[in-house]
């Protein structure tokens, strides 16, 4: 565990992910969950909350309560983006769509596949009937650690 002092104003700190790359996912989900900005890591992008998640709901000034949001309200056009934001876009994860002469196939693996234990996200980069490339995408847990928070009390 690694324990760092940082002031409200300057939540910035530097990867590991150069010198230890298993932190790649615990950065990612500190940005994520804490918005503690992880300064030069090389895919900071979500892993458990929806891409078009706004705040870090782990934080303490994060509203914890749907009394304290506005009514939710489900537009066509936020249906749109909802949907653009689910799909695989093959470049954001450093893979190709295919050579001069043939087009690769994605294989969405989970989160409920047979093969997949636990709730995650695999895309697997087929040629032919190769897996070229596989991308564990995200693990599925909408937030659900902070239903345990205690809530602040004003």
């Amino acid at each position: 565990m690694l324990k760092v002092a940082l002031s409200e104003n300057d939540l910035r700190v530097p990867t590991f992910t150069k010198l230890f790359p298993n932190a790649n996912w615990y950065e990612r989900e500190t940005w994520e969950m804490f918005g503690i900005d992880i300064e030069g890591h090389p895919h900071l992008t979500r892993i458990m909350m929806p891409q078009t998640w706004e705040g870090h709901p782990l934080r303490k000034d994060y509203p914890a309560r749907a009394t304290e949001f506005d009514p939710f309200e489900l537009t066509k056009a936020k249906q749109d983006l909802e949907m653009e934001a689910l799909t695989f876009k093959p470049e954001d994860w450093g893979m190709k769509r295919g050579t001069d002469n043939e087009d690769f196939m994605f294989l969405n693996l989970g989160p409920n596949h047979p093969s997949a234990h636990g709730a995650f996200r695999i895309i697997l980069q087929l040629d032919g009937e190769e897996s070229s490339t596989a991308c564990r995408i995200s693990a599925i847990t909408i937030a659900a650690p902070k239903n345990g928070r205690a809530p602040v009390l004003a």
